[in-house]
């Protein structure tokens, strides 16, 4: 039996240097997918910190050897106030600190590669240590106490930011920057690389339930007999409905909005079970 090359004897021993690596680090290198941990769709591990985070527990709920192997965290609802310890956590690529007590982001200006970040629920006021995350795409600060404009200074330099939510589609969970006069306008003339805010996308006139409601009596068509139409689909033909329902009045119109409303909370509790 011939002897094994002398590159036959490296690639060998290469490979074995890379499983004992993986071994010790809970993970091949090599095999490491960074596109997947993009995904917003995961599920979260059950694990309750009670307002407890250090670099031994990080290194512990993600099963890492180092911090620095994580790339997708999900800390949301644990009572969090201090997030020191994600300093370290340099490589993060998605991050959930959604639902905390969270006041002040200073520790993650050094996870400059994070791309999707939750921070809705929590008693930030100033996003301004975000700037560093160039590569950051979608941003949900919902439910904060951000007041102005002010409050969002730093994010035009996270270039690839796409879409913001500072409140839900519904206009609940809202900061109070929202209920100023013009709020998708400043939020778009301020943050000009932004395509979607709270979900609705630039070029879209959003017009909320009390603007609608300011416009007065006016008079709202449904024609279930269109063809192809929802309501036509939904019904038979022998249907006791009238053709036509003619919505007037102020209070007609209210009673019209509150059932869209209800119907948009629906959509969205539908859509971030599909996304849990």
């Amino acid at each position: 039996m011939s002897k094994p090359s002398q590159s036959q004897r490296k690639s060998i021993t290469t490979t074995t240097r890379d499983n004992i690596q993986g071994k010790l680090l809970g993970t091949n290198v090599k095999e490491i997918n960074v596109e997947k941990f993009r995904d917003a769709k995961y599920t979260p591990i059950p694990y309750k910190l009670n307002g407890k985070l250090t670099d031994q527990i990080l290194k512990t709920i993600s099963n890492k050897f180092s911090t620095e192997l994580i790339f997708h965290l999900d800390l949301s609802n644990q009572q969090l106030q201090n997030v020191d310890a994600l300093q370290e956590c340099k490589n993060l690529v998605l991050l959930n600190l959604s639902k905390n007590q969270i006041k002040d982001l200073f520790p993650l200006q050094h996870c400059v590669s994070i791309t999707f970040l939750n921070v809705s629920g929590n008693q930030i006021q100033y996003l301004e240590y975000l700037k560093v995350m160039k590569q950051l795409t979608n941003l949900h600060a919902e439910e904060n106490r951000i007041k102005n404009i002010k409050g969002l200074k730093g994010l035009e330099e996270c270039e690839n930011l796409n879409s913001l939510f500072l409140q839900s589609l519904s206009g609940k969970e809202q900061n109070p920057l929202c209920s100023e006069e013009g709020y998708r306008d400043t939020v778009f003339s301020y943050l000009q690389q932004l395509k979607r805010l709270d979900s609705v996308p630039r070029n879209v006139k959003f017009e909320t339930g009390e603007e609608l409601d300011k416009q007065g009596k006016q008079n709202v068509n449904i024609d279930l007999n269109t063809p192809g139409s929802f309501f036509t689909n939904q019904f038979p033909k022998n249907t006791p409905f009238e053709k036509e329902i003619q919505l007037e009045g102020e209070e007609s119109l209210k009673s019209s909005l509150k059932d869209c409303k209800s119907q948009i909370s629906q959509l969205e509790a539908r859509i971030k079970a599909l996304m849990a």
